[in-house]
Order: structure tokens, then sequence, then C-alpha cells
């Protein structure tokens, strides 16, 4: 009798409770994120063997998925799954890339992989004693925004003392020993950066990139160079070249404050681009450090009763931007998914989640960022009414309310396109009339297309959010892919400073930049009156 109970209850139970235990174990590790913690090879041809190591992969494969780039691996083509390891056998590809797990815990990181094919040799030229040099990169051949692999030695380590210099006009100096001339030279921003060794350095082509040599600058000097072919899916044409010189100036007075106090101004630049470009600068103050865009002036033991300024110059040449797309080469995905992150999350100014069901129900069942984008444009046409100045910027009133001023526009149609997955950014500065003394405060926008890059679009000015300041009859400066002359962006999303002191009083407020500080008051800086004043053109 007892044996009969034992083998007919106590067996099964205790073979449930373990299967049990085993189902939970398998739930709960399939639950976690998965992390990549190597691959290997990293260099590999079609049909080898890699090996994905890292943790939280599942114990089994179910649903889970292999990503290079953007394409999802077949289930043939994975061999072996485990929580810690994963072996595929590497497909058919075009270049080199990032590989992903995708599980029901989330999607891992990526992992760079270099298709040996693909991979030139570029180790001519002089090796310099102490200089970083540059020895492989893997392709000749890129577009805006794919991923550039440069393998050499003496990179350095910390991004914010090296820069990456791709070139903007084709030109290339006459020999390799000549340091190249930084005007004809772009430096890579830090977000298009995907990872800095001492030994490798990855980023994402910027638009602007033209064919020519690529440099790596360090405080060792500049590498050896190496050359690519830059193809775009299109072209963008300047037209009616612009002079314009401008003052920017920072005026403080009514200073009350006594001795062990500091100002820091942390004052935006011009961001040059696509028909933008700062030709000279002069200031009357030198800045302590520059952050990105953001100049840096302190203003040391200020006194009652005196008055202070930061005056800039800038010298710039503009000019007229039609952005040509070729709309048969703009794919329906993005390569360059962790460069363009960011411009798809909500922001402070920017509430795309807040406008998901909005976005879906204008772009329905389309998939091409272009045209979902140029849908979004066109639907803020059709809904709202340009205010200039309109004071009311509470984004849920702005489809029932349907007023906005520009940068009421800018921030709608950002935040749709976000909503809709197209990466996009404000773009913030002022608009400079052919015949006028200041320019004007001003927003509008750019999104994301792939193999072509950023395209700008003004829904604001589309809709005649400048027309006061217009000639009679005069068209709209901005629009749908084109911007004329008067345009001076000097912010192309947002920039974020690192505070000056841990200690200070930090001010922010909307202005011709998107900024996360303007301000810092310091020690015993107990009150003084700051005039941002407009900027004004001096020459033209």
């Amino acid at each position: 009798m007892k044996r009969s109970v034992f083998l007919y209850h106590v067996v099964p139970l205790s073979l449930y409770a373990c299967l049990m235990l085993l189902f939970l174990l398998s739930l709960s590790v399939s639950k976690r994120q998965p992390e990549i913690s190597s691959i290997s090879p990293e260099q590999v041809r079609s049909g080898d063997l890699m090996v994905i190591s890292g943790r939280n992969f599942g114990l089994t494969r179910n649903k889970s998925k292999v990503w290079l780039d953007q394409s999802p691996m077949p289930a043939s083509a994975i061999e072996f799954w485990s929580d810690t390891s994963v072996k595929v056998r590497i497909p058919s590809l075009s270049g080199s890339g990032l590989v992903f797990l995708e599980t029901t815990g989330g999607r891992s990181n990526g992992a760079l992989y270099i298709l040996s094919e693909r991979l030139p040799d570029r180790s001519s030229g002089a090796f310099l004693p102490g200089k970083p040099y540059l020895s492989r990169i893997n392709s000749s051949l890129f577009k805006p925004g794919e991923l550039v692999v440069l393998d050499g030695d003496k990179l350095g380590t910390r991004k914010k003392n090296s820069e990456i210099l791709v070139n903007l006009t084709g030109k290339a100096p006459e020999s390799m020993l000549d340091e190249p001339d930084t005007g004809d030279y772009v430096v890579v921003p830090p977000e298009n950066i995907a990872g800095w060794t001492d030994n490798r350095i990855s980023f994402y082509l910027p638009e602007e990139a033209n064919c020519g040599p690529v440099y790596i600058k360090t405080t060792a000097g500049y590498s050896n160079p190496v050359s690519i072919e830059v193809e775009r899916s299109g072209r963008v044409v300047l037209s009616e070249p612009r002079s314009l010189k401008i003052l920017q100036e920072i005026l403080v007075t009514r200073v009350g404050a006594l001795p062990g106090n500091n100002l820091v101004l942390w004052v935006p630049q011009p961001s040059d681009g696509p028909g933008q470009k700062t030709v000279n600068y002069q200031s009357n103050r030198e800045a302590v450090r520059e952050d990105g865009l953001l100049k840096v002036y302190k203003l040391d033991e200020l006194a009652s009763g005196f008055e202070y300024d930061v005056r800039s110059e800038y010298e710039l040449s503009l000019n007229s931007v039609e952005y040509q797309p070729v709309l048969s080469e703009i794919p329906d995905y993005y390569e360059n998914g962790e460069m363009l992150e960011s411009f798809l999350k909500d922001e402070e100014d920017i509430p795309a989640s807040y406008f998901t069901r909005t976005a879906s129900a204008v772009i329905k069942r389309e998939k091409n960022p272009y045209q979902k984008a140029l849908l979004l444009f066109d639907y803020i046409q059709w809904k709202m009414d340009p205010v200039p100045g309109y004071p009311d910027q509470d984004y849920t009133k702005w489809l029932t309310d349907r007023k906005a001023d520009s940068f009421g526009y800018a921030s709608l149609f950002v935040s749709l396109c976000r909503s809709a997955g197209v990466p996009s950014r404000i773009i913030s500065g002022l608009w400079f009339p052919d015949r006028g003394e200041k320019g004007i405060i001003h927003y509008w926008s750019e999104i994301y297309l792939p193999g072509f890059g950023w395209f700008a679009a003004d829904p604001g000015a589309a809709d005649g959010i400048l027309e006061s300041v217009l000639p009679e009859g005069a068209e709209s400066p901005g629009g749908w892919g084109r911007l004329n002359n008067g345009y001076v962006a000097f912010s192309r999303g947002s920039l974020q400073g690192t505070p000056y002191s841990d200690r200070s009083i930090r001010i922010d407020f909307r202005s011709y930049s998107q900024q996360n500080i303007f301000e810092e008051w310091i020690g015993n800086l107990e009150s003084c009156s700051i005039f941002w004043e407009n900027i004004a053109i001096i020459a033209e």
C-alpha cells in the first residue's frame, strides 16, 4: 500500500514540482534583458561560425532572434543556443555592422563584426613616431549614416581630447605628411561615434561627408590619411550665396554682489551645416572652455555699480539650400539605429508619445520614412494656424486650439515624426530678412533619411508664420526640403553642457538656442540684470 502511494502520488508530484521549477527558472531568465559581452571571431567571412557570448539569452531559443544590423537571421543559421552562448553561421553579407540578440526580455547591446571580404589594407604612408596611425578601414565606399571602422595604433582612448575629421570639399593635401586644412573638413559629432579604443574607432558617417581623406587628431597630432568614396541617395543643392556679419551681445548690469562671486555665461555659436559656414570669429573676451557648440565665459569678482559685456562677431557664408533625395533609394529601415536612438525619444519640448495615436492615424500603413514625414508635414499645414509669438505652449491644446508659433510648429512636427518612427530634431536659430537690422528668433526641423542624412523642413514658414515680415507677394523662405539664405542655426537638437560648478544657480530659458544652461551664478552674486540682446546685422 505504501509503495503504491509512493509510486502513484509522491513521484508524480515531485516530477511536477521539478518541471514547474524549471519552467519558472526559464521564464525568469527570459524576462531579463540580454547582454552581449563578446563575439568570436570579430572579423568574419560568409559561412564562418560566430560564437556570441554573454548572459540572459534564455535557456532555449523559442521566439528569440539574432539580428545582423537590420536583418534577422533565419532559424536555420542558428546552430546552438544557451543562456550564455549562441552560435550562428554567417550568411552572405554586404558589409560590416552590429550583431544584436532580441528576446522576450528586450534587445541586447550591439557587438561590432567586421566583414573580412571588404577589409582593404590602408597601411601605405609614413609612420610618424608618437602620432596616431591608421592601418585599415572596413570598406572604401560608404553612404551617409553607414558604419566606418578604422583600425590602427595610438588612436587614444578619450573621445573628448581627440577628433575624427572627414572631408567636406573633396580636396586633399598634396602630401600625406602635410596637415589638413581644417576648413575643408568637419569633425564627426559625438552622437555619431559608436566606439573608441586605442586601436579601433567606429563611427557613423556624417551626411556632410564628401569623398576624400579621413584623419584622426589626438593631442599628439594628426594621423596618416585614409581615403573613402561617398555615395549618397540624392544631393544637396546650394545657391544664392550671401555674406553676413552678425553681432552677438550679452550685457550684465545692476550688479549687487560681495567679494567671492562669479558669473558664468554659456554662449552658443552658429552651428555650421549645409548652406551655413562660419568664415571668421572674434570676441572681446576669451572663453575659459568650449563644451561642444557652447563657449563658456567666466566673469570673476563682479562689483556693484559696474557693467560687463560679452561681444562676439561672426562672419557667415550663407546659401539657399534645396534637398533632393532620390526617393527610390530611400529604404524603409535604418541601419544606424544606435546613432539615431536619441532622436526618437520624448524630451521636455518634444512629447512624442502624446501624439502616437494622431501620427498613426495620419500615416496609416505607410512604411517609408520620407513619405511618413511628408504626410505629417501636410497634416500640420491643414490642421494648424500660424500665430507669431503665440504665448500658449501647452502641447495638449495644440490640436484643439489649432494655433502655434514657429516653435509650436517645429515641436509638433518633430513629436509626430518621432511617434511615427522617423528620427527628427528641432533646429533653433534666427532668420535674417534681406533688409533688416536684427534677426528674428525662429525654429524649424530636420528629419533623418536613411542613405541620405538630415533633411530640413520648416512647417511654420511654409504655413506663413513669417508672412508679416516678408515683402508683399514674396515666397515663403522655407518649407519642405528647402531653406533660403536667411537661416542661421545655433543648435540642432538640444545642447547639453556640463555645469562649471556644482554649487551654482543655473538658469535656462528658450531663446535662439536650445541648451540646458545659459547662466550660472556662483558664490556671493546676489543680483544682476542680464540682457541677451537680439542678434544684430553689422554688415552684409
